[in-house]
């Protein structure tokens, strides 16, 4: 990957796995990283260690988004969120998912497809 330097990323799902490499290595790259996620408790101690990890070297930084995708609200204030701070966005990756959920998001839909598909629709338009 190039230099990242100066860009800003959300990446959904940020908290585990391929989200957390992915939201790790743009912010080894100079990116600022936002990791949209539904559990702080859960998020903030990634965000804590990319930011550790990554001080010294005057790259990137991360920062806590809250982002439920199966609430089309949590999907709105997030975004709301988000344009709020004025910044551009020049990286989104949709890496969020479940599987095997049995229930209804919020708005009605299956959960795994309404998390999978729907509110990362509704969030890729809304930025």
């Amino acid at each position: 990957m190039g230099s990242m330097q100066g860009k800003v990323a959300i990446v959904t799902g940020a908290n585990t796995g391929i989200g957390r490499e992915t939201a790790l290595e743009l912010a080894r790259q100079g990116a600022q990283v936002f990791l949209a996620c539904r559990s702080q408790a859960k998020t903030q101690p990634v965000v804590d260690e990319i930011n550790r990890q990554i001080h010294d070297q005057d790259q990137g930084k991360a920062e806590f988004l809250p982002l439920d995708l199966g609430s089309f609200d949590s999907v709105r204030r997030c975004a709301e969120l988000f344009l709020q701070k004025g910044l551009p966005l020049h990286v989104l990756v949709n890496n969020a998912g479940l599987a095997g959920n049995k229930g209804l998001t919020d708005s009605g839909f299956e959960m795994t497809f309404g998390v999978c598909h729907m509110g990362h629709f509704l969030l890729t338009n809304l930025l």
